[in-house]
Order: C-alpha cells, then structure tokens, then sequence
C-alpha cells in the first residue's frame, strides 16, 4: 500500500507504506550481566536522548525530517 497522497497523510507517517506507527532509531541497547552459562537483565541504556531519526515501524523506511525542530512529541 504506497501512498503518494501526502495530504490525507499524518506529517510522519511513512511515505512508503503508509503506517502511522513509526519509531526512532535504534539508540537504545540491553546490558546483561553474564553468570555462570546464562545472562541476566540489568537494565536499558541509550546513546543520546534526542531523536535523531525517525523510521516506520512496519517496513522500516527511514521516515524523512528536515528539520528536527518541527517535531512534537505529546
């Protein structure tokens, strides 16, 4: 489903599939502690707390910004 009709489409909705549901890179990662032949959960860690890009969360196309500024988060 490709949309080009950009607009009936949400600001950052993904141009190629047109899911609304979309997500920041991954910045994020799990730190593990290793004990014997298993790994335990610690916690999350991320690398930088902006938002430094934006991709769909269905197809993976990278969702294009040219301004971060404009973006709003509720």
């Amino acid at each position: 489903m490709s949309t080009k009709n950009t607009d009936a489409r949400p600001k950052f909705a993904c141009g190629n599939c047109g899911s609304t549901e979309v997500r920041e890179d991954f910045d994020t990662y799990q730190v593990y502690l290793a004990e014997g032949d298993k790994l335990i959960h610690l916690r999350s860690e991320w690398t930088d707390p902006a938002i430094l890009s934006l991709h769909c969360n269905h197809c993976q196309h990278k969702i294009e910004i040219y301004d971060l500024g404009e973006i709003v988060i509720e």
